[in-house]
């Protein structure tokens, strides 16, 4: 794992020798040994700086490529051991938490119910809660059901991914018309005035509207429907990124044609605001999108009524959902970048545009000879950013599936037919029946190269699911949720105030980390696991203080330490209902 995470930059032509980097690796593991011993040689070398650089410090020309919570980074910690390159071991846990105490475990319960069901728990359960540490954990176990519960995972989710955004302000084009042809012919049916009993009304009713408005709220919802899901019933979370089916209500079950059991009698036309089936998901799988080509039609009102055959839309768990696709839109020369940048971000706790430093040099801003690909300055980031985007490859603009005229690619015209966008014909290496672009690197993932029978992005959904980095990215999504404050980041300027307070909180978040990522993992991957591991951990229950003089020295790296923070609004509202 550490070579081939350090060969990525450090081999021959690479962009590390191309920056001036000392250490040159190879395929071969002896050479690389010989590699490391040489390098460690150096004056200013040792096993310290070495962590401290792939933990992003020290100006790594790569960025932070593991992070302490990692097995590779752990892997690394004993390599250097053993070659006796490292003299101190990291600060032990009892000299962090001391001074501090756990809270009274009647204390945790309440906090965590109320957290994460929004109820007070019952005097039974703070009775057992109180008796022992798995009387504790059980009764956290007991807490996550129920509509409270799925709140919590809703509002925990869209809190990372910002998915309710897009319909407030964020437009983006659902295809309710001209993409799903029977929510067209249903919405071509329905009246377009106010019937006479709602004209008096507070909130004017259309029918139309209230179809076209349920679906776009349904495929907004898809994403966290599906993590929803996953949690509440006790699925591998895994299938956050691989789930070959997605959520629907009625009004998307229709539009999708995915046969989840849902009545589409739209007959009563003054309950489509109302019943309630419409808040209620199921799994379902889109098989219902069309494409544009020669036998697309439209009527007057854009609705579709002449087409070709339906696209069965590969599913890849939220990463194949059209909010997650519109969240991030793409254009022609983003070309999927942005998409992939919060794909590494979310789910393989990644943050590409921290991963090394920015170049000022003016003649390598000037480069115009395809840089991403030829300039180490930028290639250092492209390089493993460009291949995830290609991923997306079969997705256009706006999330939808092959969603250029003919519905064989999402390639844009002026990739295509640069000839008439004022360029040459040719100029840009497009062949007929290519879905990607030919001057980027192949669709893949940190040297993988997609393959096999399935859509590349369901390829790379497969892979983040196995991917190391996976169990640690989801302890750092469901961070906030759980402590009320953002993971913290490594420190990088020695010279600035508390700077050993802030190194010693996030090496000591880092263990934690590493540790809950790994009990995860031995869940299968369970969501409500993790949640109670957290929530039993001093990082959550650590709010006694044993010896104030030592607590209020070390305040900075206490900070976010136990219960002393602000509730969020909807926290806020939920204590006070209970």
């Amino acid at each position: 794992g550490v070579q081939s995470t350090c060969l990525a930059c450090h081999q021959a032509e690479g962009v590390a020798q191309q920056s001036g980097a000392r250490l040159v690796l190879t395929p071969d593991a002896d050479a690389n040994h010989q590699a490391f011993t040489d390098f460690l040689a150096l004056d200013d070398t040792d096993g310290a700086r070495i962590l401290a650089k792939v933990t992003g410090q020290y100006g790594h020309g790569g960025g932070a490529v593991l992070t302490p919570s990692s097995l590779t980074y752990v892997a690394l910690q004993d390599y250097l051991t053993m070659l006796g390159a490292l003299t101190e071991g990291p600060q032990g846990e009892d000299a962090f938490w001391e001074g501090t105490a756990a809270e009274p475990r009647d204390i945790t319960l309440r906090r965590a119910a109320l957290l994460l069901a929004g109820q007070m728990p019952s005097a039974a359960s703070l009775s057992k809660a109180s008796e022992s540490e798995a009387g504790l954990r059980e009764q956290i176990m007991v807490a996550m059901s129920g509509p409270g519960f799925r709140d919590f995972v809703i509002r925990g989710a869209n809190d990372r991914l910002l998915l309710n955004g897009l319909g407030n302000g964020l437009n983006f084009k659902d295809g309710a018309t001209d993409r799903y042809p029977a929510l067209a012919e249903l919405m071509a049916t329905l009246p377009t005035k106010v019937p006479e009993e709602f004209k008096a009304s507070s909130r004017p009713f259309f029918a139309r509207y209230a179809v076209q408005q349920g679906f776009r709220d349904a495929i907004m919802r898809e994403p966290l429907e599906l993590i929803a899901h996953v949690v509440m019933n006790d699925l591998s979370y895994q299938q956050v990124v691989t789930a070959d089916h997605t959520m629907v209500n009625a009004f998307s079950d229709l539009a999708y044609r995915s046969d989840a059991g849902f009545s589409h009698d739209f007959s009563d036309a003054s309950g489509l605001w109302d019943r309630s089936e419409y808040g209620e998901f199921k799994p379902g799988y889109n098989d219902g999108h069309i494409p544009h080509d020669q036998q697309f039609e439209a009527d007057e009102d854009g609705y579709a009524k002449s087409f070709s055959g339906y696209q069965e839309w590969p599913h890849a768990g939220v990463l194949s959902t059209q909010a997650w696709l519109a969240r991030y839109p793409s254009t022609d020369t983003n070309r999927n970048r942005a998409r992939a940048r919060w794909t590494y971000y979310h789910f393989l706790g990644v943050d590409i545009e921290k991963s090394a430093p920015r170049t000022t040099d003016p003649v390598a801003l000037a480069d115009t000879n395809n840089p991403t690909m030829n300039n180490s300055a930028c290639a250092i980031c492209h390089q493993r950013l460009d291949p995830v985007a290609g991923a997306y490859q079969s997705f256009g603009d706006l999330g939808h599936y092959l969603s250029q005229y003919g519905g064989e690619d999402s390639l844009p015209n002026t990739y295509k037919y640069p000839e008439h966008h004022g360029g040459e014909r040719g100029s840009t290496g497009y062949v007929e029946g290519d879905t990607w672009y030919r001057d980027m690197r192949q669709p893949g993932l940190d040297g993988s190269v997609a393959e096999g029978q399935d859509d590349s992005l369901q390829w790379l959904g497969q892979q983040i699911a196995n991917d190391p980095r996976f169990a640690a990215a989801t302890v750092r999504f469901w961070w906030p949720a759980i402590y009320g404050a953002d993971p913290l980041m490594a420190p990088e300027d020695d010279s600035a105030p508390n700077y050993a307070q802030h190194l010693r909180a996030f090496r000591e978040q880092e263990a934690l980390i590493g540790s809950l990522a790994r009990r995860f993992e031995a869940s299968e991957f369970n969501a409500k696991s993790l949640f109670a591991d957290m929530l039993m951990a001093k990082w959550y229950r650590h709010s006694l203080t044993t010896d104030v003089e030592l607590v209020t020295a070390r305040g900075t790296e206490l900070e976010t330490v136990g219960r002393g923070r602000l509730l969020g609004p909807e926290e806020l509202d939920r204590k006070n209902h209970a």
